[in-house]
């Protein structure tokens, strides 16, 4: 057989030299039925493929030598062989995302890094086949945020929606940990795409766009949490936020209180004090909730204090001083266990030592085993007996450790008011300010302060109500004719009142118009206990004192909330001549009527009037220069967004359409929903998904 392959081997060799290329070849062919591993012998016939013109069998013959030489491990030759075939075939995505492999083995992360790109951009119309490149672009990029967001992207395009989710959970997590809020709000905002009934990721969204200085955006992600988990003491605090950075001091205020009264409810006389005090900002004439603070001011104090802050508690030797800071040190760094162990392990002498008891205290704290530091203060006290001093310290240490945070006999209680002083007033019932669930499970919170000048009318029964309160029932009632006979009545009293004159409007609108647009229904997760079925139950959501969501409320701000935003666009004559012709179909004349504008609304009508006549690179880069030169708080922004992912998905960038979509999605721009939403189908069409 070895006789017969060296006669056919001399017979191609003696061939080629009379340039017979095609015997030859033949020849070569006929040995590799016998040797099909032979991976010399392929290069050969590859090489002779190339010479007699057949670029595909050569391709052929080429793939099966580089892959020959990957399952030999040698990397190196299969480089050379890899690059031969993307110089034949530069969108071949299986040679390229094999040589990221071969250079990654080979330690070269960075070029594997740009053969892996490259290989997902082959494969942007097929992302369940790029998912592993991104998988191994991510193995070549650890920690980069890039090649992260691109693998959920990926995810989410292949319809691999549980693990895209869970992505962007973690990016959402990790855009945080940065301090990046734009994509905290941006990764935890995607991931409510999928799922928009997570509570984490709607927190999280909602801190971000508060610290971004979006309260009206942070308050949509707030409401839908709301319904769900309505005794959090971490959204009663952003709401509060919300309002403040909406300037509404009087809602921040109320919200606070509630605040300052669960938080109290789970003995925090910490937290309690730190919302009783942005409170009293909200209302520094407070002088109720004045009186309040000297008493949380002491609550708190009695909370944070430790034992171990003591002067009597201080090392009086350097040997105590470094058993003591030994411990202290693992303490602080989290090892609890190990500094128990320091402390323990000591002699009986060094174990007597204040400093080292009231460390050891402190330490069965942390490891909330409250037996042992109850045993040990009952100890201390008994071997501080006749110091008031050192009693005093251990007395109060006990009792916040058990969960009692009321004043000690012998302390002064400085407001000399009750425990919820600020936050109920049992002496006069007209001013009682309360945010509790009531029996329907429904927030309420009555706002009298916004009321007691509200014009009133007699009902005949003695009792006096404003007119503002006897419409709201009557519309309740369904009795719009009513309704707005008493808004007229009070009206007629005060002309000036604006509530009233808000409503009036709305009565009108309601007549000439359709509903206002509400939140999807699904946004908002029922309360157990209350009957769906009942057209009289409020919607879960925000408590009803905020009037943020509720149309009836005459807020601006609520107008803005419930329903999406309608953009008022205006423009110069020039502008609007030019986007006419648009209309008309006569896209030629554009550039005449604009000559001379370089402001971004004109060269947005330039670029569509270009993508009219097809010339797409031309409106490409037309767009692109004129973004890049503009603000991005420019009214017409938003449009070149739009225009511009538009021209990237005609373009076949679909990838890039899709980003662009994300950051027109993070603007102020709900009237486009329709029209994105009709873009990500064509460009999943266009990717034959």
């Amino acid at each position: 057989m070895a006789d017969d392959r060296n006669v056919l081997e001399q017979r191609a060799m003696s061939l080629l030299q009379k340039g017979k290329t095609g015997d030859a070849l033949q020849a070569y062919l006929t040995i590799l039925k016998s040797a099909p591993r032979d991976i010399r012998l392929r290069s050969k016939i590859a090489d002779l493929y190339l010479k007699v013109g057949k670029k595909p069998e050569a391709m052929r013959q080429l793939r099966e030598v580089a892959l020959g030489h990957i399952a030999e491990d040698q990397t190196r030759p299969a480089i050379v062989v890899l690059k031969q075939l993307i110089g034949l075939k530069p969108k071949d995505d299986e040679a390229t995302g094999l040589l990221g492999d071969c250079y990654k083995k080979t330690g070269f992360p960075r070029d594997a890094r740009e053969w892996f790109e490259k290989t997902i951009e082959l494969l942007e119309d097929r992302p369940k086949e790029a998912l592993p490149w991104a998988e191994k672009l991510m193995s070549v990029a650890p920690g980069e945020m890039p090649p992260k967001v691109g693998y959920a992207e990926l995810l989410n395009r292949a319809g691999k929606f549980d693990i895209a989710l869970g992505r962007w959970q973690a990016l959402g997590r990790e855009a945080r940990r940065r301090g990046n809020a734009a994509d905290q709000a941006l990764f935890n905002e995607r991931a409510l795409r999928i799922d928009d009934t997570l509570l984490e990721s709607l927190e999280l969204a909602a801190e971000a766009r508060i610290s971004m200085g979006q309260p009206k955006e942070a308050l949509v992600h707030i409401q839908k949490a709301y319904g769900a988990n309505p005794d959090s003491d971490g959204l009663l605090s952003m709401l509060a936020q919300c309002f403040e950075l909406l300037e509404q001091p009087e809602k921040a205020k109320k919200v606070l209180l509630q605040l300052a009264k669960l938080v109290s409810e789970r003995n925090d006389p910490v937290a309690r004090y730190s919302a009783l005090e942005r409170a009293l900002a909200c209302d520094p004439e407070d002088a109720e909730l004045k009186s309040s603070i000297g008493d949380a001011v002491a609550r708190a104090q009695r909370c944070q204090m430790k034992l171990t802050d003591k002067a009597w508690a201080s090392p009086q030797s350097t040997e105590e001083a470094e058993v003591v800071v030994r411990a202290a040190t693992m303490l602080r760094y989290g090892f609890g266990d190990r500094a128990k162990d320091v402390l323990q392990g000591v002699d009986a002498e060094m174990s007597a030592k204040p400093s080292v008891q009231a460390l050891l205290v402190e330490v069965f704290a942390v490891l909330d085993d409250l037996d042992e530091a109850h045993a040990l203060i009952v100890a201390l006290q008994e071997c501080s007996s006749g110091n008031d001093e050192v009693l005093a310290d251990l007395m109060i240490r006990g009792a916040v450790l058990r969960g009692d945070f009321e004043p000690q006999a012998g302390e002064s209680d400085a407001s000399g008011a009750s425990d919820e002083v600020g936050l109920t007033v049992e002496d006069d019932e007209e001013e009682v300010v309360e945010l509790e669930m009531e029996d329907e499970s429904v927030v309420e919170l009555e706002m009298e302060d916004e009321s007691a000048n509200e014009p009133t009318v007699d009902d005949g029964s003695g009792e006096s109500e404003s007119a503002q309160q006897r419409g709201d029932a009557l519309l309740a009632a369904g009795d719009r004719d009513g309704a707005m006979a008493a808004y007229r009545s009070g009206l007629a009293e005060d002309p000036t009142d604006e509530n009233l004159l808000m409503k009036i409007g709305e009565l009108f609108n309601e007549e000439k118009t359709s509903p206002p647009v509400e939140l999807p229904p699904e946004s908002l997760q029922p309360l157990e206990g209350l009957d769906e079925d009942e057209d009289d139950q409020p919607a879960p959501g925000l408590p009803d004192f905020l009037g943020i969501f509720d149309g009836a409320s005459g807020s601006a701000e609520a107008d803005a909330i419930q329903t999406p935003k309608v953009v008022e666009r205006r423009e110069d004559a020039v502008l609007s001549e030019a986007r006419g012709r648009l209309l008309l179909g006569v896209p030629g004349d554009v550039a005449e009527i604009l000559e001379g504008r370089d402001d971004l609304g004109a060269m947005v009508l330039i670029a569509e009037a270009m993508m009219v006549q097809e010339d797409l690179r031309g409106a490409m880069r037309c767009l692109r220069d004129a973004m890049d030169e503009a603000d991005d708080e420019d009214g017409a922004y938003v449009e070149a967004l739009w225009r511009l992912a538009v021209l990237q998905a005609r373009m076949d960038k679909q990838r890039a359409a899709e980003k662009t979509i994300g950051k027109l999605e993070g603007r102020e721009s709900a009237y486009l929903s329709l029209e994105i939403d009709a873009l990500r189908r064509a460009i999943a069409f266009a990717a034959g998904e």
